[in-house]
């Protein structure tokens, strides 16, 4: 869930949302993607994972391919892919991303 839809499914406030997902993400049991969005962490570590071998295959990744091979809603996708590429991962090129080289 977005932080948006816990504070509505908990019935908590704002802030105790955010520091409770702050605290998990210290912790390590979360990654922050965004604002609004955190990823399990062990999730997250599948999903690189599958999007890596996707890449090393196909030799590039689209908002389709990711679509196809997630399942995710463009509302995930797109602050997903604006994560792998800060973590260099992936690179921007166009509408396309490709796989980093190593110490780039």
């Amino acid at each position: 869930p977005t932080k948006k839809e816990l504070i509505e499914k908990l019935k908590i406030q704002e802030k105790e949302a955010a520091s409770l997902l702050n605290l998990l993400a210290r912790e390590g049991v979360l990654v922050k993607i965004s604002e609004d969005i955190f990823y399990d962490a062990t999730a997250l570590q599948n999903l690189i994972n599958a999007v890596v071998a996707h890449m090393q295959k196909a030799g590039e990744l689209t908002i389709q391919s990711l679509k196809d091979l997630t399942g995710l809603s463009r509302k995930f996708m797109i602050p997903l892919l604006e994560y792998l590429d800060k973590a260099k991962i992936t690179m921007r090129m166009g509408d396309r991303r490709v796989l980093r080289k190593q110490g780039n």
